[in-house]
């Protein structure tokens, strides 16, 4: 399998049952926190640091309840009978979980050095 996606980079090392990031990258974040989501069917909660980000990193700080939607109009070049008049799209919810962490009064995030890793354990559903 690998040998047909050879220039496909490798973002995660392949384990069983498991997501591991062992540091973090602030291009990738915003990449990696659809990867991090988890979920029910019900609701999902995206997979953002619930730290914070440092400024100027992409995030999108969200839980999504499923059955809850917002619908647009449906443009179509011909219309024939039965096409649909508008399509629906889950949208997110506020953030629930805002943690702040503070160390002597400095708000600590994943880019402030140290040892970081993060798993997403898909046998148990959680993060």
């Amino acid at each position: 399998m690998r040998k047909i996606h050879a220039n496909v980079p490798v973002l995660f090392r392949p384990e069983p049952w498991t997501v591991t990031e062992e540091r973090f990258e602030a291009d990738k974040s915003y990449n990696n926190e659809t990867i991090f989501t988890v979920g029910n069917g019900y609701l999902g909660v995206r997979g953002y640091s619930e730290e914070g980000m440092p400024a100027g990193t992409p995030t999108e700080r969200s839980a999504l309840i499923n059955g809850v939607y917002e619908y647009h109009p449906y443009h179509h070049i011909w219309c024939r009978p039965g096409f649909p008049p508008r399509y629906h799209s889950i949208f997110a919810q506020a953030d629930p979980f805002r943690v702040c962490v503070l160390a002597d009064g400095e708000l600590c995030t994943p880019a402030g050095g140290g040892k970081y890793s993060r798993v997403l354990d898909m046998r148990g559903g959680c993060q």
